[in-house]
């Protein structure tokens, strides 16, 4: 079995044993709260992408026969998404409680709003460096 069917496995074998961990001991407001930390997590980080990852897939098919003009992208805009995610953490930093107020009804604290957001922005960069395997 290769490393990506282990992983595989090992991954839907994390999900099912964390499952049954989250239903016996989460109540469905606590579900809900894991949403809203998930979902704002994700909305954020692609917001503050601008795209640019699906621009970077786009151009790999465009101009894979110069790899040092692909690399200048891919370089490029990796270095502008991890300056705005800068940019949104700072920012969300900032109105952190008011966002936890105002967007989450005070359901979330403000550390978690913070925590979301920086969760949010591993996953992204993640999928986008994961992005970048698969074309190859």
């Amino acid at each position: 079995m290769s490393h990506y069917g282990i992983s595989t496995v090992v991954t839907t074998a994390i999900a099912i044993i964390s499952l049954s961990f989250f239903t016996n001991y989460l109540t469905p407001a606590d579900f809900g709260v894991l949403a809203l930390y998930a979902i704002f997590g994700s909305i954020t980080s692609n917001f503050l992408s601008v795209g640019l990852s699906v621009a970077t897939e786009r151009f790999y098919y465009k101009e894979k026969n110069n790899p040092d003009y692909f690399s200048t992208l891919n370089t490029s805009n990796l270095m502008f998404i991890l300056f705005m995610f800068c940019i949104g953490g700072v920012i969300i930093w900032l109105f952190s409680e008011h966002i936890s107020v105002y967007l989450f009804d005070s359901k979330i604290s403000g550390d978690i709003v913070l925590l979301s957001f920086f969760g949010g922005c591993i996953a992204f960069i993640y999928e986008y460096l994961s992005r970048l395997l698969i074309p190859q």
